[in-house]
């Protein structure tokens, strides 16, 4: 049975980066892009997020609607005013999403993240483990049809246990995940298969989660 796409990148033109450049992202299916650096990762990401624009070609997602509800990104930097506390981020963008703080305490992910231990925080004075840890929480919260994770693991002490925060909570809210990471570990964790880009490439093979691990391990040390 084929598996049809939930994102369609057809014939993609972007800066010097890409040329012509298509991809399917197959529905369902936990994915990870992975390749060398300067091959424009974090650029395909924020395209698909809305957050830069493609020069040329066509980016399609099929049976969702595609909105800041349907749509999570954490990105691999924030940029949050850090004269704010966490829970005055955190009210701000739950108005976005018609939910209240008595509902966010609810979710699992709160405490699970350690979001309760940070709440009354200024941002400007989390660890980078509290910053990526809170990145996550807001990037999930209002459970996102697909979740795009840039490098989002980096500085979190307790990393594996995040990750298997992270992926449980995808698992029971049917969040896919697309993932940008350079790790075997982040990768057989929580992807099935995935991309590896390389400079100039015009169409890309997809590969299962082992078969790219064997050719991460080639390329970087994890």
């Amino acid at each position: 049975m084929k598996i049809l796409p939930i994102i369609s990148i057809s014939h993609l033109y972007f800066a010097n980066i890409y040329k012509d450049f298509s991809l399917n992202i197959p529905a369902n299916t936990n994915f990870a892009i992975c390749g060398e650096n300067g091959t424009g990762k974090t650029s395909l990401i924020k395209i698909l997020c809305d957050l830069l624009t493609l020069d040329k070609g066509s980016v399609v997602f099929r049976g969702m609607n595609k909105n800041h509800k349907t749509i999570g990104y954490c990105s691999q930097h924030t940029t949050w005013p850090n004269n704010l506390k966490v829970k005055t981020l955190l009210e701000l963008l739950i108005k976005i999403h018609n939910q209240t703080l008595p509902q966010i305490f609810n979710i699992s992910l709160y405490k699970d993240l350690l979001i309760d231990t940070i709440i009354n925080f200024k941002l400007k004075h989390l660890s980078g483990g509290q910053t990526r840890r809170l990145a996550l929480f807001l990037a999930l919260f209002y459970n996102p049809r697909i979740v795009f994770l840039d490098e989002s693991f980096n500085d979190i002490d307790q990393r594996k246990i995040t990750i298997s925060i992270i992926k449980k909570y995808c698992q029971v809210h049917q969040i896919q995940i697309i993932l940008i990471s350079h790790s075997v570990y982040e990768i057989s964790q929580l992807t099935n298969a995935g991309v590896f880009l390389v400079r100039n490439q015009k169409k890309s093979k997809i590969y299962s989660t082992q078969q790219l691990s064997k050719i991460l391990v080639s390329q970087f040390k994890n």
